[in-house]
């Protein structure tokens, strides 16, 4: 499997080109690229677009399974004291603040990171901006839309780093190379395992007859959508993979739901159930 990075900032790329002895690839014009074994890097620029064109440009001349691993991390704006400079999240929700649009990356993958959801903007936020949130970024709703085209949702992932604080006076590239260096490690460790778990999830296996009816039962129950049941079914298979290869009785544990909160109320408990 590929690994792929994506990062707007050649002070962001700086420390994984360096960690990883990557090569520039002097025959890819449209961004720069770099490569070493199974490990891409793409310096994007800044903004959404941006990031979208870059993802695409990567993963349609690199990538060649949808098992692959996305990681789009970088520097992060925040406005809450859940969060400490310096700290690398794991984005949970993404909200692109031009349409409102929401996308959920699927993370079934065992991790230490703290959580959080991020605002996707077109523009720099301040602390004096109407519309400033906890956590914000440039790029993170660019990056899933065209990622998701190429590659499984619980392959790409977004990891950010707090550093801007929202003051007017911005942050300097020497303050975005030493937090991504002092996390640099962390990230790649990050990595290699999302890249484990993807190989030992990515065979085919066939649930029994009697375990099938109960998925289908339970599915009818919740009245989930698809990129839910691909969710719950990928957890399962991760339970395969660590020996747990008989499926769970989850059925007195769910209530049958008649709208979206109380589905979703109801699959964030099954997921927190088998996670």
């Amino acid at each position: 499997m590929n690994i792929f990075f994506i990062c707007a900032l050649r002070a962001e790329a700086k420390p994984f080109i360096e960690a990883l002895n990557l090569k520039k690839l002097l025959d890819q014009r449209a961004f720069d690229v770099y490569k070493r074994n199974n490990f891409f890097l793409c310096i994007s620029g800044i903004g959404k677009v941006k990031a979208a064109a870059a993802t695409a440009y990567v993963l349609t001349a690199f990538s060649k399974n949808a098992g692959d691993i996305l990681i789009n991390c970088g520097v992060a704006g925040y406005n809450t004291p859940l969060i400490s400079k310096g700290e690398t999240v794991l984005i949970n929700k993404i909200t692109d603040q031009d349409t409102f649009k929401e996308f959920f990356p699927n993370i079934i993958i065992s991790h230490s990171y703290k959580e959080h959801e991020i605002h996707t903007f077109s523009k720099a936020v301040s602390l004096s901006s109407p519309e400033k949130k906890e956590f914000v970024d440039m790029e993170s709703s660019g990056v899933y839309i065209a990622a998701s085209r190429f590659l499984y949702l619980n392959n790409i992932y977004f990891l950010k780093v707090a550093l801007d604080n929202l003051s007017p006076e911005g942050i300097k590239e020497e303050s975005i190379l030493s937090v991504m260096s002092e996390n640099v490690n962390s990230i790649l460790n990050f990595a290699e395992s999302a890249d484990l778990l993807s190989q030992n999830t990515s065979f085919e296996f066939n649930f029994s007859q009697e375990d099938e009816r109960k998925l289908s039962e339970l599915f009818e129950k919740m009245k989930l959508t698809k990129s839910m049941k691909d969710k719950v079914i990928l957890l399962l298979k991760k339970r395969y993979v660590y020996g747990k290869k008989t499926l769970p009785d989850m059925q007195n544990i769910i209530f049958p739901v008649t709208n979206k909160d109380e589905r979703k109320k109801e699959f964030d408990k099954l997921i927190e159930y088998l996670s």
